[in-house]
């Protein structure tokens, strides 16, 4: 696995109650949220510089069925993990699936190096992604 993305996921595991699976499914839909913007060279370029990562309007949701396939986890455990953070606010469901809003980035508790450029280590192409899992 990704040296960072342990650092990140071990530093910050006290923000998905002690649950390191958990830890990882917010990772990958943070991931899959920022996908297009990540992927999109003038959208990457664009955003690169900004002091937070991107807004809430620009991350499109992510299905359950999408972060479980990337993560080779179960549906059911994917979904009841997502339920359970948009219950303590890491997660908000929307129409279409789940986002990881822009706020929790600001989160004082999570890592600060953590969330933006986190994305980028578990979205970062194919090799990333299977590091990831």
């Amino acid at each position: 696995m990704n040296g960072h993305v342990m650092r990140v996921l071990l530093d910050g595991i006290e923000n998905y109650e002690r649950d390191f699976v958990r830890g990882l499914i917010f990772i990958t839909a943070m991931a899959i949220n920022v996908e297009r913007i990540t992927n999109d060279a003038g959208e990457a370029w664009r955003n690169a510089g900004a002091d937070t990562s991107p807004p809430d309007d620009m991350r499109p949701p992510t299905s359950v069925r999408a972060v479980a396939d990337r993560l080779g986890l179960p549906y059911e455990t994917t979904r009841q993990h997502l339920i359970r953070m948009a219950d303590i606010g890491r997660a908000q469901r929307r129409p279409g699936g789940f986002i990881i809003p822009e706020s929790v980035n600001r989160d004082p508790r999570i890592p600060p190096y953590g969330a933006q450029s986190l994305v980028l280590a578990v979205a970062g192409g194919e090799s990333a992604r299977s590091s990831a899992v």
